[in-house]
């Protein structure tokens, strides 16, 4: 009688799920099915991200939290976070590009709220992912303290996400002033 290690069932499942996903073209992600209403809300998901990213390094800059070890396994599941709203980022502005919109003319950003709020969102995204990358490779909590405190890498960064941050508010505000996004019949309606 002949046994298979479970571990050995694990690599023939995972090889042979993958080799379906490969060959009937089926992928994480699929461009063409965006649209304005999915993009506004990952920019929606991205900004709550950002304000839990700051909020968090707040507790641990202000000394209200202490980290039981370090690196924080806390910052890294944040980072982990990320790497989805990465690449949700990306295919917004894929799909900004594609409808002929100028992502990188602020003028055309301004005509375009929800672009400009998903160009905003992608850079927010990204400077955080590299920030939680690089508190990573602080070798203390005293020394992220310290870059904290004496305006370093961390400082830097962390005051850039903030300005995107706000920048993401800021095409918000201005989105909510125009129509609707594209193939939302309800409108916006004021009470």
């Amino acid at each position: 009688m002949k046994f298979i290690r479970p571990e050995c069932m694990y690599c023939k499942t995972s090889a042979g799920l993958l080799a379906v996903f490969l060959l009937s073209g089926v992928y994480a992600h699929d461009y063409a099915n965006q649209d304005e209403i999915t993009i506004d809300h990952t920019n929606d998901m991205i900004a709550s991200s950002i304000l839990e990213i700051q909020v968090y390094l707040s507790e641990l800059t202000q000394q209200t939290l202490s980290p039981v070890s370090w690196p924080d396994r806390k910052l890294a599941l944040l980072r982990r976070d990320l790497l989805h709203q990465r690449e949700e980022a990306g295919m917004g502005l894929v799909y900004f590009q594609g409808t002929g919109i100028n992502i990188k003319s602020p003028a055309a950003l301004i005509r375009n709220p929800l672009a400009g709020r998903s160009v905003a969102a992608g850079q927010a995204v990204e400077t955080a992912y590299a920030l939680l990358k690089h508190i990573d490779t602080v070798e203390s909590h005293e020394a992220f303290l310290k870059d904290i405190h004496a305006g370093g890498k961390s400082s830097y960064m962390y005051r850039l996400m903030s300005e995107q941050r706000d920048n993401i508010d800021l095409y918000k505000a201005l989105f909510d002033l125009g129509p609707a996004p594209a193939g939302n019949s309800a409108g916006n309606t004021e009470e």
